[in-house]
């Protein structure tokens, strides 16, 4: 499966920050998870504690480069949280599509 094309992931995917937390931690339990966007770009956190009302940062892969982009505690990336986009961050199971 090449996770650099753009596929539909479902667009009601949940993000949990502890969640996470561990699978940037590469602890145990978030074993088989991964980050993505919700239009399924691979995602990797590298801040946690920005300033801002979006203290998450994160590189997301769209194939020869990483496009960075910033999000809410919620994954969200318009801080008003309510608010959907396709760069909203959600976690799956490793090689599922929800």
């Amino acid at each position: 499966m090449d996770m650099n094309k753009t596929k539909k992931i479902d667009f009601g995917g949940k993000f949990d920050y502890s969640t996470a937390r561990e699978i940037t931690a590469g602890v145990a339990s978030a074993h088989g998870k991964r980050i993505v966007t919700r239009d399924g770009y691979p995602a990797r956190i590298i801040c946690w504690n920005a300033k801002g009302k979006r203290p998450i940062v994160a590189l997301f892969d769209i194939g020869e480069t990483e496009r960075v982009a910033r999000y809410t505690k919620n994954g969200m990336h318009d801080e008003r949280d309510n608010v959907r986009c396709n760069m909203d961050l959600i976690i799956i199971e490793k090689g599922g599509e929800k």
